[in-house]
């Protein structure tokens, strides 16, 4: 994450904001899920995805796990291996008033004999998923 300063100087402040990341990110959407007027970030990337809730003084806290996210997003499949996912949106999918994280998959990184992925039986790209948004702040398959 870049500060800037308004004078056309940005600077890199991603490690004093908790957001120095841990792989190879790839995308990320900007929203305020749970309302309290600061933008949080989901990041998507190779083999991980993490929701950064903004703590509103210029720091994140990875919150990933307590959201119920990290169960469906950062657990690989016992028998494929990991996703890749490469960007995702905010958006009420449902008209429930509350948002709802979409995230894009780009492939199974990992190799094996029989892929993860497959459409009408042959090898395919990954398909999307949605994480519906719920009152409780946690997040749906």
């Amino acid at each position: 994450m870049f500060r800037n300063d308004g004078k056309g100087v940005f600077t890199d402040v991603s490690g004093a904001a908790g957001l120095a990341g841990i792989g190879y990110d790839m995308g990320v959407a900007v929203a305020d899920y749970d309302n309290d007027g600061f933008p949080d970030l989901f990041v998507a990337g190779l083999h991980h995805g993490t929701l950064y809730h903004n703590n509103g003084n210029g720091t994140f806290s990875d919150v990933t796990v307590k959201s119920g996210l990290d169960a469906s997003i950062n657990r690989p499949d016992p028998q494929y291996g990991p996703f890749w996912e490469i960007a995702a949106v905010w958006v009420d999918a449902n008209n429930d008033g509350l948002l709802d994280l979409f995230v894009v998959n780009y492939m199974q990184w990992a190799y094996s004999a029989r892929s993860l992925c497959s459409f009408r039986g042959l090898a395919d790209y990954c398909s999307p998923k949605l994480y519906k948004g719920q009152p409780n702040q946690l997040f749906l398959e």
